[in-house]
């Protein structure tokens, strides 16, 4: 049924609407009005092709991405495994490309396999693929999390920390992307790309890793522009402050009676910090066809902090 609504809901209202929510009427005719229990709503119901029921079932965690199959750099920890996990849940196969080891919860997992690969070595990223794609049939999303990160004044950095920083946070997408380009066009797949906000503002001796998300988000948009032909999507996601373990303790490092962290909240509009499996269910939705409108986009997920403007204490 296509449920075409008679109303004009205010726009600062946010409805969810259920299936035993509504109370359906029809006719030979085809045209009956109805209300949804409780709204309100004045609906016209239209017998069509499609079906209401399916089609709602069908933003399930467990189907968003049935059948599909995710590559995932640096997969097994952090925000990786927060994407990871979301990505499982929405009915994916994920293959997790990193180093370290899995650990058991994920390694006795049917739909994950691990490839241990270095990130830094350009000739072990076209077989992590490869063996992606051998394993699952193919190839629908690439997701380049994996990345570095340290603190350093400029006048301290060397040529070696430079390209240690660029050939993991850039080269190494590029070209995973270059090797994977082939298996995500026969699906009309999806790249997604994990950005920061140091990409867009900066932190005191980041230098080094602001250039090289920047590089990332201009990275997407120009792949955006050169892979709409062939019917790949590419985006980013430049995630805030995410809580990890380590992050949690150099917090309490801070001030082990909570103010640092209540400090840190309170720069965000909505009252905390974000934590892995955020980032993971934006990721769900730039990996699925609900989001096959969206290309060349830098997402932004960070509870608002750096929409808010900073004011002086009172």
């Amino acid at each position: 049924m296509a449920v075409v609504l008679r109303s004009i809901l205010n726009t600062t209202d946010m409805v969810t609407l259920k299936t035993t929510d509504i109370a359906m009427t029809t006719s030979e005719a085809g045209v009956l009005p109805t209300r949804a229990a409780g709204l309100g709503l004045a609906v016209n119901l239209r017998p069509s092709s499609s079906n209401l029921s399916h089609d709602l079932k069908k933003w399930g965690s467990g189907v968003l991405l049935e059948g599909k199959t995710a590559l995932v750099t640096g997969g097994g920890r952090g925000i990786g495994r927060g994407i990871t996990e979301q990505f499982l849940a929405a009915g994916a196969n994920v293959a997790i490309v990193q180093r370290r080891a899995l650990d058991d919860d994920l390694a006795k997992e049917s739909r994950v396999i691990h490839l241990a690969a270095d990130l830094g070595d350009l000739a072990e990223l076209p077989t992590v693929v490869e063996q992606t794609v051998t394993h699952f049939g193919g190839l629908d999303v690439l997701v380049n999390n994996g990345g570095v990160m340290w603190e350093r004044n400029i006048t301290d950095i060397t040529p070696d920390e430079w390209d240690q920083m660029v050939n993991i946070n850039l080269r190494a997408p590029i070209f995973l992307i270059q090797a994977a380009i082939p298996y995500l066009q026969q699906r009309h797949g999806s790249i997604i790309n994990i950005g920061s906000i140091e990409g867009e503002a900066a932190n005191p001796e980041h230098v080094l890793y602001c250039t090289s998300k920047a590089g990332v988000h201009a990275m997407t948009r120009a792949l955006a522009v050169d892979l709409g032909e062939v019917g790949v999507r590419c985006n980013a996601i430049a995630p805030g402050w995410i809580s990890s373990e380590l992050s949690e303790k150099y917090l309490d490092s801070l001030s082990p009676d909570g103010s640092a962290r209540e400090a840190l909240n309170s720069l965000h509009p909505v009252g905390r910090t974000g934590t892995p499996r955020d980032v993971g269910d934006t990721a769900v939705y730039l990996a699925s066809d609900r989001s096959s409108f969206v290309t060349g986009q830098v997402l932004v997920v960070d509870g608002g902090r750096t929409a808010r403007l900073p004011m002086p204490a009172r």
